[in-house]
């Protein structure tokens, strides 16, 4: 009595089988690796983009961008001990305005609930953004600290290209920011009529490859 024959795949076919699907994954891969990249990048481009209107609105209100240095008072009391975390940043926590000649949070006005979060194109992994071009600039009496001090340390916002970054001067649109508590008037010779940074008014992004958004 015959045995009934046995169907299936020899080892040969699977062998055959298993190469083509490797064959096949190793020229679908790259292509999927490449459409992650460009969606990551689209959604990075979008991010960044958004966050630059955020600082534009913000300079609109303020006359100012966020504060990029820790702010402190006379007394040694912390304002803004980290300016650009999102605890601290004043885009998320609300700006400082002069309210009963106090300086104060405005902790009810906030442009962004909280910080982007921006992602490399390539690895997904977090990326970190820096404040760039600032708008104004003050005068730090412990030149080691970089620390601006709201009760004593004048600040001043210098808009005109033609008179040198953070420069004093008296040229085009030079404005007295802040000068609480100080009786010492702000002129141009005294303080030094070169200031440090004190806010931004945009945004800069370095991908792990080193390309800037």
């Amino acid at each position: 009595m015959p045995f009934p024959r046995r169907t299936g795949f020899t080892l040969i076919e699977l062998i055959v089988v298993v190469a083509i699907l490797a064959i096949l994954a190793g020229l679908g891969v790259p292509y999927y690796l490449d459409y992650a990249t460009d969606a990551r990048r689209s959604v990075l481009k979008q991010n960044v983009a958004n966050f630059r209107k955020v600082l534009d609105e913000f300079k609109g209100d303020q006359g100012r961008g966020p504060f990029r240095v820790s702010v402190t008072t006379g007394a040694g009391i912390y304002l803004i001990t980290n300016a650009t975390t999102s605890a601290d940043c004043e885009l998320s926590a609300g700006p400082f305005q002069i309210l009963s000649g106090e300086p104060k949070r405005r902790g009810n006005l906030k442009y962004l609930p909280q910080l982007p979060r921006l992602e490399d194109v390539q690895t997904g992994e977090q990326l970190f953004w820096t404040g760039i071009k600032p708008s104004a600039y003050f005068f730090d009496d412990d030149p080691a600290n970089d620390l601006f001090n709201i009760d004593k340390e004048l600040a001043f916002i210098d808009e005109d290209p033609t008179s040198g970054a953070g420069r004093f001067d008296g040229v085009g649109t030079d404005t007295l920011l802040y000068n609480f508590g100080n009786k010492n008037p702000l002129t141009y010779s005294s303080p030094p009529a070169l200031g440090k940074a004190l806010d931004f008014v945009d945004v800069q992004v370095i991908d792990k490859s080193g390309v800037s958004f």
